[in-house]
């Protein structure tokens, strides 16, 4: 027999490069997964890009995050300026909006409403961040600092643009 006939036949070459690279995309996917859940611990909350408090809430223990949340919650339903009363400001909006004609004002009384619901309810946060800073140990602040300068060092700068 000759030494063509010994060698067996070789599949296209196509073939071996679209294997490699499903490999490589396979093998990318994975790298993704395994470094996020190793990044994930339970009862962590990351600190989202361009959010003012977000390191400050990352900061807070889950027990404490839990009862600035609770008592926001409860400040704005008694001052009628909950998630209900902003979702209704939209409502609003989107009916100015779509109206036949465009009504400049009522636009800038909704926009200028939810502005002030923004301002009250940061102010609302910063008090009950306060309050709960007042009411820990020193050992317990120490704790919060060094959970503050690891959320700040998570923030990446600047949110990205949604497309």
């Amino acid at each position: 027999m000759s030494d063509a006939e010994n060698k067996a036949p070789k599949g296209p070459r196509w073939g071996k490069i679209v294997l490699i690279l499903s490999l490589s995309v396979n093998l990318l996917i994975a790298g993704l997964a395994v470094g996020t859940f190793a990044n994930v611990k339970k009862g962590d909350n990351f600190v989202r890009n361009g959010e003012e408090s977000g390191a400050y809430t990352f900061a807070l223990s889950p027990k404490d995050r839990r009862e600035i949340g609770k008592n926001m919650a409860s400040y704005f339903q008694k001052n009628g300026r909950d998630r209900d009363a902003l979702g209704k400001e939209y409502a609003r909006m989107i009916e100015v909006v779509t109206a036949d004609t465009f009504d400049r004002e009522a636009a800038q009384l909704i926009l200028s409403n939810q502005a002030s619901f923004a301002v009250d309810r940061r102010l609302a946060a910063e008090g009950l961040l306060l309050d709960q800073l007042e009411s820990m140990s020193a050992d317990e602040r120490r704790e919060f600092a060094e959970r503050l300068q690891e959320g700040v060092k998570r923030r990446r700068g600047p949110p990205r643009p949604r497309n």
